[in-house]
């Protein structure tokens, strides 16, 4: 039997999380505790557009969420690891678009 690991309002999850690369991704995500579970919000820090969140679920090791970005239409399947006090491990899939012609 697994023991599901409560998140709680101390949780070291709770914080700001940015990319190590600063060309990589310009995304901020924030992880809270909303007084009754956990809550995530996520920002571009270039042009500041916030993300849509669904779907936030915690299995006792592994944060899961999904965010849409209105602007481009791209919805990303995130999940979130704590490898370190000071690190998470961020895990997505998202979805992309191409045009694509007629092979002749």
């Amino acid at each position: 039997m697994t023991v599901t690991k409560p998140f709680h309002p101390d949780h070291p999850l709770i914080g700001t999380w940015c990319s190590t690369d600063v060309f990589e991704s310009y995304v901020e995500y924030t992880v809270s505790w909303n007084g009754e579970s956990v809550a995530v919000a996520a920002v571009d820090t270039e042009d500041r557009e916030a993300g849509e969140i669904y779907d936030v679920r915690w299995d006792g090791d592994v944060l899961y969420f999904a965010v849409h970005w209105t602007s481009t239409g791209r919805f990303k399947k995130c999940q979130f690891v704590l490898t370190s006090p000071d690190t998470v491990s961020l895990t997505y899939t998202y979805s992309a678009q191409e045009v694509l012609k007629r092979k002749i």
